[in-house]
């Protein structure tokens, strides 16, 4: 087996290259028929590489067992779920009796990002750094509030101010005399987002969220800092 990664412009380009028995088209072709995916009238005329996508399928397998690892019918789907959550594709060769070769491609901004790490109470979340304008204090007498919308001067404009922790379900930041203030472009406009502390920057590696927390919009990805600890990272355009 030989992989081979590389990055072509703004892409990250990941090739697995086998010298195995390659794919069976023939049985994916047949499970596919058998499982309703394709028609009989349709299966002849289908080229090989269109056969060979079915493996992409959910549910499809050619294993004759299940076992632990193999047989259910989700492990091309799940890859192929992941890479395309992350904006890429998946490209599929195969040679019946040579090999097969499977190339991931994954966009340079979905796989990594610069980001800020701002501490929210006990949690710590990151927001893509060419979000944010700048970092700045103000005195908490400096934040007006309107019913239930707060504004501070930036630039002798005024900007809306939000409670980046209560946004997110969190626990509302306390805040002392001073505010600590991330100035963010959201949705085309200038936001203060309140922010309890500044743990820095970082480049990270952003995984799609389980599928658990897919519902909660504002979570973009999740990486894992080098000391283990997991942080999201907010798409603050999905901001509620």
């Amino acid at each position: 087996m030989v992989i081979d990664a590389r990055r072509e412009k703004d892409q990250v380009r990941i090739a697995v290259v086998d010298d195995g028995a390659g794919i069976d088209l023939d049985a994916v072709r047949a499970k596919a028929i058998e499982g309703g995916v394709l028609l009989p009238a349709l299966a002849e005329d289908l080229p090989p590489e269109e056969i060979a996508s079915l493996v992409f399928r959910p549910g499809l397998s050619t294993a004759s067992a299940v076992t632990d690892v193999s047989g259910r019918g989700v492990g091309m789907d799940a890859v192929r779920a992941t890479i395309e959550a992350l904006g890429g594709r998946v490209e599929l060769e195969t040679d019946q009796g040579r090999g097969t070769a499977t190339t991931l491609i994954v966009p340079i901004t979905a796989a990594v990002q610069r980001v800020l790490l701002v501490g929210l109470g006990p949690e710590t979340v990151a927001m893509p750094i060419a979000k944010i304008e700048r970092i700045f204090e103000v005195e908490s007498a400096q934040i007006e509030r309107t019913g239930h919308d707060a504004f501070t001067l930036v630039d002798e404009e005024p900007v809306l101010v939000l409670d980046l922790a209560a946004k997110l379900g969190l626990a509302t930041v306390s805040t002392g005399p001073r505010v600590t203030l991330a100035l963010a472009e959201i949705r085309g406009e200038r936001v203060a987002l309140v922010v309890e502390r500044l743990a820095g920057q970082q480049e990270i590696y952003v995984k799609p969220v389980s599928s658990l927390l897919a519902g909660v919009r504002a979570l973009a990805g999740l990486t894992v800092l080098g000391d283990g600890s997991p942080v999201f990272l907010i798409d603050l355009n999905q901001l509620p």
